[in-house]
């Protein structure tokens, strides 16, 4: 799998996610939503079946995803989980986020693994050791990176898989500075 630098094909993935999202959405609107050190404000939507939201804005240098938890609209929710943003174009690791497209023409969503949480123990290398997904390796412009593969564009259960990664990064920010229990990393449980 290679990351997509490409500004055109960022635009077509991020457009497809959008899609899929406002068509799962249950409400829809403007929203703030909280950060540590902030808030941000951006077209939200909520899927009330999966008690998740996401939010979205173009920036100047990459496209903000927010996801979370409750209902926005009834400020049941707001506070940002993880943030998938991938870059406008080129290559940029600060971001958070990336499209990939595998050796088939398949585009997928995936993270780079920066999660902060204003916490001590939760950062890249603590996320990549306790993830039990499967990270993988990719091209990466002029090296291999590694980066944690969601869900493709078009698979049908590309909004659970979401929610499920969503979940789990909820899970380990929650737990990460949890004394660690032995033969288990200590913070990351996948939700079913």
């Amino acid at each position: 799998m290679r990351v997509i630098h490409d500004e055109a094909e960022i635009a077509a993935a991020q457009a497809s996610l959008l899609r899929r999202f406002e068509e799962a959405a249950t409400q829809r609107g403007r929203h703030k939503h909280g950060h540590h050190g902030g808030a941000v404000e951006g077209d939200t939507g909520w899927i009330s079946e999966r008690d998740l939201w996401y939010a979205y804005r173009k920036l100047e240098n990459r496209y903000w995803n927010g996801f979370g938890r409750g209902n926005p609209f009834a400020d049941t929710g707001g506070s940002i989980v993880v943030e998938i943003d991938p870059p406008l174009a080129g290559v940029d690791r600060n971001t958070s986020g990336v499209f990939l497209r595998d050796d088939g023409g398949k585009v997928l969503l995936a993270h780079r693994g920066r999660i902060g949480g204003g916490k001590k123990g939760i950062g890249k290398n603590a996320i990549l050791a306790a993830y039990e997904g499967d990270a993988a390796d990719v091209d990466d412009g002029d090296r291999t990176t590694a980066v944690l593969p969601i869900a493709g564009l078009e698979d049908a259960d590309l909004i659970e898989k979401i929610d499920s990664f969503v979940g789990s990064v909820q899970d380990f920010n929650d737990t990460a500075t949890d004394a660690p229990v032995p033969g288990r990393t200590a913070g990351w449980r996948t939700r079913g």
